[in-house]
């Protein structure tokens, strides 16, 4: 029975050690010089890009080589990037210690995405968008070539003009609210007066784009505003 307690002890003190020394590793990782400056870095970073608007940024310090001995500074670090390197995917800071006169430069990876709807499903050309069809996702800025939607509710009901692909943005050259020879509705409109004929689309055209449309009683040409998926206005 002795022996056994005399086992329990020992046990207790290599647990106790193999706890002691965990946490003094863990205490060596949290103050290493070389995680701090680059954390100084990141936080930098994203300090000089937020700017509040939809935009998610993540941003990344590469690794400082090990076998750079960083000093102590007791006074605060100063942290800086040149103007024109803040607009890049990979950021220039450098940190210094005016206190000893040193400094470090080291790389900040950005990654900036933006919300921006995409088809869920494989739709052929003249297919009506529905909400079936399209989900909003945050992709990398760098990735997108033109404009997109941000918001699926901008697109439902609009027609494909071409094939669109599952899983890709969808821009607005590749949607029509009104399309060309479509059956519409002209309101005319001004202070206290609001008259309504029907027409006919001479071109494509998203909501709020001019587009030209031809008056079926007088047969004339005139240039309105897409209102909604069967509707121009034109303003008095």
């Amino acid at each position: 029975m002795k022996k056994i307690l005399i086992n329990i002890r020992l046990l207790k003190t290599f647990v106790f050690t193999l706890v002691f020394i965990g946490l003094n590793c863990q205490a060596l990782e949290d103050f290493d010089p070389h995680k701090k400056i680059m954390q100084l870095g990141e936080n930098y970073v994203m300090q000089q890009l937020s700017n509040g608007n939809d935009e998610h940024i993540s941003v990344t310090a590469m690794p400082i080589d090990e076998r750079i001995t960083i000093p102590e500074c007791a006074a605060p670090y100063t942290v800086s990037a040149a103007p024109n390197a803040l607009q890049q995917a990979n950021i220039t800071v450098k940190v210094a210690c005016a206190e000893q006169d040193w400094f470090l430069y080291f790389i900040v990876k950005v990654s900036q995405t933006q919300p921006v709807v995409i088809a869920t499903n494989a739709l052929s050309p003249g297919a009506i968008l529905s909400s079936d069809d399209v989900e909003m996702v945050q992709m990398d800025k760098s990735l997108l070539r033109s404009s997109t939607f941000a918001n699926v509710n901008d697109i439902i009901g609009a027609r494909s003009k071409r094939r669109l692909t599952s899983g890709q943005p969808i821009t607005p050259n590749q949607l029509c609210f009104i399309c060309k020879g479509d059956e519409i509705t002209i309101v005319a409109q001004g202070p206290g007066i609001q008259v309504k004929a029907s027409g006919v689309a001479q071109q494509d055209g998203n909501i709020g784009e001019q587009i030209q449309v031809i008056n079926d009683r007088t047969k004339r040409t005139i240039n309105a505003q897409v209102e909604n998926i069967n509707q121009v206005i034109v303003r008095l």
